[in-house]
């Protein structure tokens, strides 16, 4: 004898599929205007692409000069040449820069610049390192770049270095 299943339960399975299909769709539409914007930002980056190279240039020169001071010298020992210097939002990629959770780090290493992004509680998310500015300049956006540089300005990046390695 066959089992009769109630119409109820069929009429519920065909909720859940078409259920399934709009998020399917959902999904669909918004991956490609992830990628729409995506796209439009790193034509508008790579537009920028000389000034953000000058920006990567100063900051490069920032850290060959403060890693030839003594005081530059002994913090980047005492930290076994892996210096953090700067905290900020993400600078890879387009994102809510109100989004406190959306976290980037760089570092002063032996071969160059580090960057990592991750959210606060996670670990990284996107991982470079820079040997040369034009790498960095290629990776990173106009709008971080440029705050990192006004944080070397102001001379605020000192207080922060002393603050983010706890000295």
């Amino acid at each position: 004898m066959a089992m009769e299943i109630p119409v109820s339960f069929k009429a519920e399975i065909e909720k859940r599929e078409k259920r399934e299909k709009a998020e399917r769709i959902r999904d669909v539409k918004e991956k490609r205007k992830v990628n729409a914007i995506l796209k439009e930002y790193q034509e508008e980056e790579d537009i920028k692409i000389e000034a953000k190279t000058d920006l990567c240039k100063k900051i490069f020169g920032f850290k060959e000069k403060f890693l030839e001071t003594p005081e530059g010298k002994k913090l980047f020992k005492k930290k076994s040449s892996y210096l953090l210097f700067f905290i900020g939002n993400w600078g890879h990629k387009p994102h809510d820069k109100s989004d406190e959770a959306a976290v980037s780090m760089i570092y002063f290493t032996d071969s160059g610049i580090h960057y990592d992004a991750n959210w606060k509680w996670m670990g990284p998310l996107a991982s470079f390192d820079f040997k040369e500015p034009d790498e960095m300049a290629k990776r990173l956006g106009f709008d971080y770049l440029k705050e990192l540089l006004s944080e070397i300005e102001s001379e605020k990046i000192f207080k922060g270095i002393l603050e983010l390695n706890r000295y």
